[in-house]
């Protein structure tokens, strides 16, 4: 059969088979010959028996279509289906696995493409539905219960572009329980929800990435993991006008945990559990991030009795001098860590910051109900200003920056979302920040190593971009600082306390 003739390298008649016979012609395999359809309509799974999609798989020439039909489009394998050529793959059509292994494995060098399937019952090491190391494009796809050590939906070590698909309902005991990408990844028009990472300490329940992804116009909802119940980043990600909801962590980042490199526009993180936010990242002015700020400063959970912990100033101990003397030296290690977050608050290198010492405290024995203290507090501040907290370590080697759990956020200058009050010590125009961290029992910065009390060390510390608008208003506490430096608004009478985990460090 000819398919739209005359081609050569860009292919005008894409209606019908859209996005999934593009991949060929965009790698140029498909010849400037006729292409040829194969048409599946036998449901069994047989290499031998002509009409199944086996035998297809096995006999089609490379840049085949092949196409379903009556008993074919409830497909049953038995055993993973490996692309040893370039193909089309376009449904309407189910393809369960019922033996071992993933249904789908695209090898390095192989172009694929995949448009409106059904992908379920997969198991495997690597992608339980599908796993790619080629290039690889999906178009109205629908990756469901699958399984794997690692992204029980769809591995991919290629290149892969996913649009208008859902992935959904799959599981893993690594990372990537929906989609995990170690290469190049993007994702446009899709729903991610109901997967879940397992076992605990992995992570990225809906995607975990570790390359480079792009994810546009995605609802994200509805996935779990132990951290990163929505998205886990470690590599280089931007995501457009997406929806971030309903997922939950065991541990942080209920909604994204993620590093440096994380880039949101127009993304909207909220009802996630216990945070919406972890690490690093960069929100443009038209992101929202929570459903509303806390309307008290400071508020701690997980403690017992009926008195919140109270702080016992250590200002002028010899570890909190050693602070002071690296907060003003620009050269030093823990200078750089707190510049590096700085530089992601503010959305610009802020040359020339300068940062020094607010108060230091410690928490002496508290009580706690179970493993956790954590600690919910409300800040605002101008443009050029942020604060972060630098906490003891229990293995005495100094005090780092642990890191926060953001529950809301708006940037310097953004509207609050309509129907949100803010707190009575909000200054208007100024950013606002509501976020959760938590010192976890015989952790990384509980000193007391008798069971269910903690104890803990933190220096709060200013950091101050040089600049026309480092100001601020006069809302909440106006605390006094080095001269020149004008006033600024500080809502935070209680420490920054985390859990940090040092693949973020």
């Amino acid at each position: 059969m000819e398919f739209c003739t005359g081609w050569r390298r860009r292919v005008r008649c894409l209606v019908g088979f859209g996005l999934a016979v593009g991949v060929l012609f965009g790698a140029g395999i498909i010849p400037a010959d006729a292409v040829t359809v194969r048409t599946v309509t036998k449901s069994e799974d047989s290499e031998t028996t002509e009409g199944t999609l086996r035998y297809w798989m096995k006999n089609a020439a490379e840049a085949d279509i092949i196409v379903f039909s009556g008993a074919g489009t409830a497909v049953n394998l038995t055993s993973t289906l490996t692309f040893g050529k370039s193909l089309v793959l376009i449904g309407p059509a189910a393809i369960t696995q019922t033996g071992s292994g993933c249904v789908f494995s695209i090898p390095s060098g192989k172009s694929v493409g995949l448009s409106k399937l059904t992908i379920s019952g997969g198991k495997g090491s690597y992608g339980g539905g599908v796993a790619n190391a080629g290039t690889l494009q999906m178009n109205e796809c629908i990756v469901r219960n699958n399984s794997a050590s690692s992204s029980g939906g769809v591995w991919n070590e290629g290149t892969l572009t996913m649009k208008n698909c859902t992935i959904e309902s799959n599981t893993c005991s690594y990372a990537g329980g929906g989609v995990a990408n170690n290469r190049t990844l993007t994702m446009e028009n899709c729903t991610v929800s109901n997967n879940t990472s397992t076992f605990m300490t992995h992570d990225g329940g809906g995607i975990a990435t570790w390359g480079t992804a792009t994810i546009k116009n995605c609802t994200i909802t509805g996935n779990t993991a132990d951290y990163g119940g929505g998205v886990e980043n470690h590599g280089t990600l931007n995501m457009y006008s997406s929806t971030v909801t309903g997922n939950t962590a065991r541990r942080s980042g209920g909604g994204m945990y993620v590093c440096v490199g994380t880039k949101l526009f127009r993304v909207n993180v909220y009802g996630n559990t216990p945070d919406q936010m972890y690490g690093a990242y960069s929100a443009d002015k038209y992101c929202v991030i929570g459903n509303a700020p806390n309307s008290s400063a400071t508020a701690f959970a997980g403690y017992s009795g009926e008195t919140e912990p109270e702080p016992r100033s250590i200002e002028g101990d010899d570890d909190v001098a050693q602070v002071e003397r690296e907060l003003a030296d620009s050269g030093s290690a823990l200078f750089e860590s707190v510049a590096e977050i700085f530089t992601e608050d503010l959305g610009r290198t802020p040359s020339g910051a300068e940062m020094s010492l607010y108060y230091a405290n410690t928490f002496e024995d508290v009580a706690i109900e179970s493993q956790d203290l954590a600690v919910e507090y409300t800040a605002s501040w101008p443009e050029s200003v942020r604060y972060y907290s630098l906490f003891f370590k229990a293995d005495g080697t100094g005090y780092e920056n642990p890191g926060r759990g953001v529950q809301f956020e708006i940037k310097p200058g953004q509207n609050l979302p309509k129907g949100v009050t803010p707190p009575d010590f909000y200054e208007e125009g100024e950013g606002l920040m509501t976020w959760r961290n938590v010192v976890t029992d015989n952790a990384s910065y509980d000193l007391n190593p008798d069971p269910g009390v903690v104890t803990f060390r933190v220096c709060s510390v200013r950091a101050v971009a040089p600049t026309s608008d480092s100001g601020g208003g006069s809302g909440g506490c106006s605390v006094g600082g080095s001269a020149g430096l004008g006033a600024f608004t500080l809502l935070i009478a209680l420490p920054l306390v985390a859990v940090v985990r040092r693949k973020l460090q």
